[in-house]
């Protein structure tokens, strides 16, 4: 016989008649309140990646970011200057990556210097050595002491006549006294840039 057969042929057991039961009261339901809800907490804003006195720093061309390290000028490359990056220009102006003052412009018009209200200086020099073509190729568009806006061109360059010339074109983008500027960081270290976009911020 199967384990299971005993369940399937059980034997006949006598009913004794029982009295009927009362049919049981209805059960009454109370609504209860539901628990109210907490309402979401909303997100704290972030802060600013250039907060605590610091400056955002723009592209101030369009082109292409490349580490300082790939400079052709162990003067940059080695961060002898400064902390940044620099960008191959395929578009022949240099724009104010923010709003500031002129702090430096050099009379051949090849670099530029732009001091940030917080007090971080930028160091914008169009180009390796180019210093030595005394101006050809450039035409500055802004003077020392003059404010600027962001976007505002600073340099216009004629970019086959100095590739022509034989002059690299890597243009560093340098924070000058980052020892006041420790902190930086930074948006893009290579590929692509368009003049405007975020390049960097730094912090004190």
């Amino acid at each position: 016989m199967g384990i299971f057969d005993g369940l399937r042929r059980p034997k006949a057991v006598p009913v004794t008649p029982v009295a009927p039961v009362a049919a049981p009261a209805p059960q009454v339901r109370v609504p209860v309140a539901a628990a109210p809800v907490a309402a979401p907490i909303a997100a704290a804003p972030a802060a600013c990646c250039a907060g605590g006195g610091g400056a955002q720093v723009a592209a101030p061309l369009t082109g292409r970011v490349i580490p300082l390290a790939e400079v052709p000028d162990p003067v940059f490359s080695q961060g002898m200057m400064g902390q940044g990056v620099a960008i191959i220009p395929t578009e022949g102006r240099l724009v104010a990556p923010f709003d500031g003052e002129v702090s430096a412009i050099f009379p051949t018009g090849h670099a530029v210097g732009l001091t940030h209200p917080s007090g971080a200086e930028i160091l914008m020099h169009v180009g390796v050595d180019t210093v030595n073509l005394k101006g050809q190729h450039f035409t500055a568009k802004v003077v020392q002491g003059q404010h600027v806006k962001a976007g505002d061109t600073l340099v216009e360059f004629d970019i086959p006549a100095i590739e022509a010339a034989g002059y690299s074109l890597a243009t560093p983008v340098l924070v000058t006294n980052g020892d006041d500027f420790p902190g930086m960081v930074k948006a893009i270290e290579a590929g692509a840039v368009t003049a405007g976009a975020p390049l960097y911020s730094v912090n004190k």
